[in-house]
């Protein structure tokens, strides 16, 4: 199966992570969204990322992409079997778009320390309901789901932004969560080994606020 996307996106991220969780053999091809290649056009109908190229036939949209990697095996199962806890799964998963957006905002569109502190309180704000919900370590308890896979490149995100600006954004029980979490490697090793350089590079070139302020990635 190879999946291809680019090399910071948090869609792509939690479609790799759901592979590795799942022991697919998974090979990896970056594009430049900047400048999409033919061969890429003709396979994805929206020019977006992640897309997943299957003997069958490409897949696009992260989540079916998801639960199509969830269903390859049976074990171990991501999701809940059936009913209502399935759909509050995946109604927790569907909130993550919005946070990612706010998150891409923090990052790249914010260019002074008060737009940032408005934005950091911002996104805290859609971050917090679901801890309503997380029972720890992991969103549903003792092992990772689905649902995990999708929180995790919102965290991944804002605890680098963190270090960017010298202190942490996240409350503390992310923080947890978000820890238990990167000690798995389907999740620590989901991105390139570049991934902040290429944010910091990237946020430098938007002129963030946070690139301005930071004190890693050198």
């Amino acid at each position: 199966m190879k999946i291809i996307g680019s090399r910071t996106c948090p869609f792509v991220q939690r479609a790799v992570i759901i592979a590795r969780l799942k022991n697919l053999p998974l090979e990896m091809t970056y594009i430049d969204l900047t400048d999409k290649p033919d061969w890429f056009l003709d396979l994805s109908p929206f020019g977006r990322v992640p897309l997943l190229d299957t003997e069958q036939g490409p897949l696009f949209e992260s989540l079916a992409i998801c639960e199509y990697l969830n269903e390859a095996t049976a074990t171990p199962n991501l999701l809940p079997p059936k009913g209502h806890e399935r759909a509050v799964h995946r109604a927790w998963m569907l909130v993550t778009d919005s946070t990612y957006s706010q998150a891409y905002s923090l990052a790249y569109g914010t260019k002074d320390a008060a737009a940032f502190a408005e934005k950091t309180q911002d996104l805290a704000r859609t971050m917090a309901p679901v801890l309503t919900a997380y029972k720890g370590p992991f969103f549903a308890g003792a092992a990772p789901m689905m649902v995990d896979a999708f929180w995790y490149p919102v965290m991944r995100r804002t605890t680098m932004i963190g270090k960017m600006v010298g202190k942490p954004l996240l409350e503390d029980r992310f923080v947890a969560w978000y820890r238990a979490l990167h000690e798995i490697d389907a999740f620590a090793t989901s991105l390139p080994h570049d991934y902040e350089q290429v944010s910091l590079d990237t946020m430098r070139r938007h002129g963030s606020h946070a690139a301005s302020c930071a004190v890693c990635c050198n």
